[in-house]
């Protein structure tokens, strides 16, 4: 659980959450947990969109999807997103469970940015331009 409280009621906080979630990752002043989850949520569908276009000039290559997937398990260039989809038995399959939850996170992203007047920058222009479609 992301918890964004003042520095003085951190302790207190942690122990009441502790009761039902762990683990608790202190995010910082009152209010960086919702930040920080859709961070978190973009960068998912960042790294989505880009294991796709992977996928893909795997195939160009001659590369099955499984075997780029598993070898991705254990490279650098693995994510949290590489391995959901592997999971899942490859992207096709994990696209879609995921789709609408990752329309849903992506909507709320960019519903904050206009709310607070900032730019997705470089993280939503992969989102929208990527192979999948998110929009």
């Amino acid at each position: 659980m992301l918890l964004g409280c003042a520095s003085n009621v951190r302790s207190l906080a942690t122990d009441v959450i502790s009761a039902y979630a762990d683990p608790i990752i202190h995010t910082g002043a009152r209010g960086t947990a919702l930040p920080v989850k859709l961070i978190n949520n973009l960068l998912m569908a960042v790294n989505s969109q880009l294991l796709a276009d992977g996928i893909r000039l795997g195939s160009q290559l001659g590369v099955e999807q499984l075997p780029l997937l598993e070898a991705l398990e254990h490279m650098s260039g693995g994510s949290a997103a590489s391995s959901y989809v592997s999971r899942h038995g490859g992207l096709d399959k994990f696209l879609d469970e995921s789709v609408p939850y990752l329309v849903k996170d992506i909507n709320a992203c960019r519903e904050q940015a206009a709310e607070d007047g900032f730019e997705l920058g470089l993280l939503g222009r992969v989102v929208a331009e990527g192979p999948i479609d998110l929009v």
